[in-house]
């Protein structure tokens, strides 16, 4: 642990390059500041970065960060910079803006009041929808698998430049979460999937 004096926040901000970044960036639980003043760092010194096609899948077993180190990716969470006793260096996160850059995919969906139209162009609204110029018979296309998880069925639909996928194909099974992961490849959509490595038999 490391307390909050000596870390500073790491530059956060959306770019329209394809691409997401994480330079120099300590990964640490936000609600550790509130309730102990203190800094609970998860993951130290973090830096990667993803591009179109260059797709990286997040492994470990159970409760070491994994679904931290997508929060950060994603933006739902801030980093801080990386400061050691012999070196210390500015840090920043980087990511396309809005739902078309990043999108996020969690562990379990948010499930609107509406039909099933509703729950997979969620977040967008109906009349947003209309306007996008999408088709009902386009969503059919996509979608005609029964074993379809509706977290995939999002991301599909909304065909983000990066997808950030927490563990959310865990109700499929392994020949289908493999046929969701060609797919959204075959959509240009480069995907950031974390998984219990125990049962990982997919390659990107």
């Amino acid at each position: 642990m490391t307390t909050s004096s000596v870390l500073s926040p790491a530059t956060d901000r959306s770019t329209n390059a394809d691409k997401v970044e994480l330079s120099h960036v300590n990964v640490f639980v936000p609600q550790s500041i509130v309730t102990t003043n203190v800094l609970l760092i998860l993951v130290r010194n973090l830096s990667l970065s993803l591009r179109p096609g260059n797709h990286l899948m997040i492994t470990r077993t159970n409760g070491v960060s994994k679904t931290s180190i997508a929060r950060v990716i994603a933006g739902l969470w801030a980093g801080c910079s990386y400061t050691s006793k012999l070196a210390s260096s500015s840090s920043s996160v980087s990511r396309p803006p809005g739902k078309k850059g990043v999108f996020v995919v969690p562990q379990r969906s948010y499930m609107v009041s509406g039909s099933l139209l509703d729950q997979v162009i969620y977040p967008d609204s109906y009349a947003e929808f209309v306007e996008s110029g999408s088709r009902v018979e386009e969503l059919k296309e996509d979608f005609g698998g029964s074993e379809l998880g509706m977290a995939m069925a999002r991301v599909f639909h909304h065909r983000p430049k990066f997808a950030v996928l927490d563990e959310c194909t865990s109700a499929v099974s392994s020949d289908m979460e493999g046929h969701m992961y060609e797919h959204a490849k075959s959509l240009g959509i480069t995907v950031t999937p974390s998984k219990i490595s125990s049962t990982v038999h997919l390659t990107l």
